[in-house]
């Protein structure tokens, strides 16, 4: 999320982060937030509305923070070599926009397989976590 990007840099060098103002895009509620120079008005926004309180920011960021940890994990599996389920960095983008359509509530579960017989499958469980499996024979699975 944006707020972890400034504390990162605000660690690193202090000199680039600025407090800038800016509304949440839901309530319009106007809030200060630390940013990083040089960023435009709708990414303050962005950031205010990531950590504003009312209830659909609230579900926003959550999404947000969900959509984060499904791409961790769909790297984890499918880009890293050596687990036996690497798969092209292509096939790896209509992941990435797969999950977000699964954390977005759009589809309950995408299946892809690849000419390499690799498959990935992307869903909810009962708990609305969003599940990774991959596999080439060896299964390969994990919550975000």
């Amino acid at each position: 999320m944006l707020a972890d990007d400034v504390k990162e840099l605000k660690k690193e060098k202090p000199v680039g982060v600025v407090t800038q103002e800016g509304a949440c895009k839901y309530c319009g509620q106007m809030a200060t937030v630390e940013t990083i120079f040089g960023w435009l008005q709708e990414k303050v926004d962005e950031a205010v509305t990531q950590q504003c309180d009312c209830e659909a920011a609230r579900e926003y960021a959550s999404k947000e923070k969900a959509k984060e940890r499904v791409h961790k994990k769909i790297d984890d599996i499918f880009l890293k070599q050596g687990n036996g389920v690497s798969i092209a960095d292509k096939s790896a983008e209509y992941l990435h926009m797969a999950a977000d359509k699964v954390a977005e509530y759009e589809l309950d579960w995408v299946q892809i397989q690849t000419p390499t017989g690799i498959k990935a499958k992307i869903s909810r469980t009962a708990k609305g976590k969003i599940k990774i499996e991959g596999s080439r024979g060896i299964k390969v699975t994990a919550e975000a």
